[in-house]
């Protein structure tokens, strides 16, 4: 999308709820542009062949700043039932913070949505039990199944069982690797990875005596095996590998839990005491993090966070800590496209095979906006893609 036309958007497209975001939404939606996110024909017409193509290479138009849909719809003819419609989620694991957020973000937007009756269950990290929820949820005979999955393969057999029952599968916050999906809304995790990255070589640049960036990187990694997390590395380690100057020396799972990040980093720390930066991802790991680094004597002046998943406490230490925390990704909710794309669903309506939400960074400059929206997260739009409004 060209930078012109999403100027021209978001001047023109603001609604309530957006206004304090539109500046960097734009900065994003321009970034997506530059790395090819329009434009995949390719994978486009892979799609429409049968064949399961990742959401970041899916063929899209832009629909406003926040949101763009695939070129491919799925239609809700098949599915079209009366309502009220018994809606089940299934979430791999509710009980670590990011992922707890999703749950209770879904739980607050399904109340809007007064002819979706939502039951919910936690997969507890054990894929059988995972898999034997959505099944419990296809032998009930439920109008549609919304999965929040930890993989992209864990749960494809329990969607092809759904698909066989004609019940509608949505993949939230991470896709599955099966044609049967009904519809995905997502945020491109490796995008957000790259943002990430060239967010930290430009600090180590900006930091360096001679532009280049360079110096001793520790990463305090979210859960292992989880796409959000595989996804993100793949990003940051990509933009990383173009810059021999940048050392990891620590990089450790801390399994989105705040005490573990705690240990992670202080181990990192004690073991390379001259680490000049660090990023980390989870969403409530940063003010933790924040005072452990400066117990050991980094603040931010010789020591900086690059990292992934803003919440209020996170800003708050961007704002006072000056230039500890230089840029934190907000982490996109996908709550209410994805209550939406049920209903549309339910009710006999096509819907976009993909909706991917274009999820900007936070900076110093623009922490105080994101603040004053009062929102527990950053990352919690509120408003549904404009067509749907």
């Amino acid at each position: 999308m060209a930078e012109t036309e999403t100027a021209q958007r978001a001047s023109r497209g603001a609604r309530p709820g957006l206004a304090l975001l539109a500046a960097v939404f734009l900065a994003m939606a321009v970034l997506l542009s530059a790395c090819g996110g329009d434009d995949n024909g390719d994978a486009g017409e892979a799609a429409e062949e049968g064949e399961y193509v990742t959401a970041s290479l899916v063929a899209t138009d832009p629909v406003d700043d926040v949101y763009r849909f695939s070129k491919n719809e799925t239609s809700g003819e098949p599915f079209k039932k009366d309502p009220p419609w018994n809606v089940h989620f299934a979430q791999y694991a509710s009980d670590l913070p990011i992922l707890a957020f999703f749950k209770q973000e879904l739980e607050e937007y399904a109340k809007n949505y007064p002819n979706i009756k939502l039951t919910t269950s936690d997969g507890e990290l054990d894929p059988s039990k995972f898999i034997a929820d959505i099944q419990a949820a296809i032998t009930r005979g439920v109008d549609a199944i919304i999965i929040e999955p930890a993989d992209a393969q864990t749960a494809v057999p329990a969607v092809e069982q759904a698909a066989a029952a004609g019940i509608p599968v949505i993949a939230m916050q991470a896709e599955l690797a099966s044609t049967k999906v009904s519809s995905t809304v997502v945020a491109s995790d490796i995008a957000a990875g790259r943002q990430q990255g060239e967010a930290m070589v430009e600090e180590l640049k900006r930091r360096s005596d001679d532009g280049e960036a360079k110096g001793k990187l520790v990463i305090v990694n979210g859960l292992n095996g989880h796409q959000l997390t595989d996804e993100q590395n793949q990003g940051f380690k990509e933009v990383l590998g173009g810059h021999s100057g940048i050392e990891v020396v620590c990089d450790q799972y801390a399994e989105f839990q705040p005490s573990k990040a705690v240990e992670v980093l202080e181990n990192c720390l004690q073991a390379n005491p001259d680490a000049d930066a660090a990023w980390y991802i989870g969403a409530d790991v940063g003010p933790g993090l924040a005072a452990v680094a400066k117990r050991l004597g980094k603040d931010g002046e010789n020591f900086f966070f690059v990292g992934g998943g803003s919440n209020r406490q996170t800003l708050e230490v961007m704002k006072e800590e000056k230039g500890l925390i230089v840029y934190d990704y907000i982490y996109p909710g996908a709550a209410l496209p994805t209550l939406e794309v049920v209903q549309r669903l339910l009710s006999g309506e096509s819907v976009p095979k993909h909706v991917l939400i274009n999820s900007p960074g936070i900076t110093p400059d623009d922490v105080d906006a994101y603040l004053a929206t009062g929102t527990p997260y950053a990352g919690w739009p509120r408003v549904l893609p404009e067509p749907w409004r």
